[in-house]
C-alpha cells in the first residue's frame, strides 16, 4: 500500500538532481556553470533527432488508437485517461507535469551536471556506469512507497536499470 504523501513527494524529489546542479554551480562559481551550461547546450544536427522524438509517440498514439479501434471498437479519450499515481490530474496535465519534473527536474542533475563532471575525471563509459548507479539510489526510496514500483516483478526492476544506463548514456 502506498503511503499517502507519496505522489507528492515523488513530484517534489524529482526537482532534487536539478537544485543539486544549480547548488555545484552557486558553489563552484564560473567552473559549475560552464559544466551545467555544457551539459545542457543545445547541439547542432539535433532537429532530426528532435524530430524523431516527438513524432514517434505520436505515431505510436496514433497506432494505439487505431489498435482500439479495430480490437475494441471504440476509440479512447486520452482526456479522459488517467495515470495510476496521479488519477486527480488529466492524462494532458500529467504529460506537462512529467516534461517539467521528470524531465528537466532530472535531466538536468543527472545528464546536464553529474554526467559533464565525472567524464571530465574518468571516460565516458566510467561516467555514465556511475551516473546510473546515482540514479538508481536515488529512485530507491519510491520501491519503499509506491504500488506501482512495488507491484515490479524482478525481470522488471532489471529492465529499468537497463533502461537507466541506456538513458544515461
Amino acid at each position: 500500500m502506498a503511503w499517502p504523501a507519496s505522489a507528492a513527494l515523488h513530484v517534489i524529489g524529482t526537482l532534487g538532481p536539478a537544485l543539486g546542479a544549480i547548488v555545484c554551480w552557486l558553489r563552484h562559481g564560473d567552473r559549475g556553470l560552464a559544466t551545467l551550461r555544457r551539459g545542457c547546450a543545445w547541439r547542432p544536427g539535433l532537429w532530426p533527432w528532435l524530430l524523431v522524438v516527438v513524432a514517434v509517440p505520436c505515431a505510436l498514439l496514433v497506432l494505439g488508437i487505431g489498435y482500439a479501434r479495430v480490437v475494441e471498437g471504440s476509440i479512447p479519450n486520452p482526456l479522459a485517461q488517467r495515470h495510476a499515481e496521479f488519477p486527480w490530474l488529466s492524462l494532458p496535465v500529467y504529460a506537462a507535469m512529467s516534461i517539467v519534473f521528470f524531465g528537466f527536474g532530472e535531466e538536468i542533475g543527472w545528464r546536464g551536471w553529474l554526467l559533464p563532471h565525472l567524464q571530465a575525471r574518468g571516460s565516458a563509459a566510467w561516467a555514465t556506469v556511475w551516473v546510473a548507479l546515482v540514479w538508481a539510489l536515488w529512485h530507491l526510496p519510491l520501491f519503499m512507497f509506491l504500488d506501482t514500483m512495488q507491484a515490479m516483478s524482478m525481470a522488471m526492476k532489471a529492465a529499468w536499470l537497463v533502461n537507466l544506463l541506456l538513458a544515461t548514456a
